[in-house]
């Protein structure tokens, strides 16, 4: 199960997080906020794999941002209603390849910090998922 409170202090999360959260098959929506000298651009994509830690997300254009970049993730339910929730992080990319069985792009995001500490809907969001089986030798 997911715990939050040992994972991450307030909104910012720890590398430990980032390093062992495990991965869900989760085809959300999803948005990344370019901010470059006062100019926005948002591309939009739908996630292909989520973690607490981060995602990889499949993009028509082939985006990479040095900087950080604002990602605001819509998870498909909230507290069991019919209604869509926004959670809004601060995330930096960390690649950017085509991939061909998808044809499209694959950008992959190390997630920050949660806005106002939502995370926690993403742990729920995720509790009802399939986890990705990852073998080490």
């Amino acid at each position: 199960m997911l715990n939050s409170q040992s994972m991450s202090s307030g909104n910012v999360i720890s590398n430990a997080y980032m390093d062992r959260s495990p991965r869900y098959v989760a085809h959300w929506k999803i948005a990344i906020v370019c901010e470059d000298n006062g100019e926005r651009e948002i591309f939009h994509g739908r996630t292909y794999e989520l973690s607490m830690g981060g995602a990889s997300v499949l993009c028509d254009r082939n985006i990479f941002e040095q900087g950080k970049v604002t990602v605001l993730l819509v998870l498909p339910w909230y507290k069991g209603t019919q209604k869509e929730k926004v959670v809004v992080i601060k995330s930096r990319m960390v690649y950017s390849v085509f991939s061909s069985d998808n044809h499209q792009f694959r950008i992959g995001l190390q997630f920050l910090n949660f806005h106002k500490d939502e995370g926690h809907f993403i742990e729920m969001a995720l509790q009802s998922r399939r986890m990705i089986t990852t073998f080490k030798e």
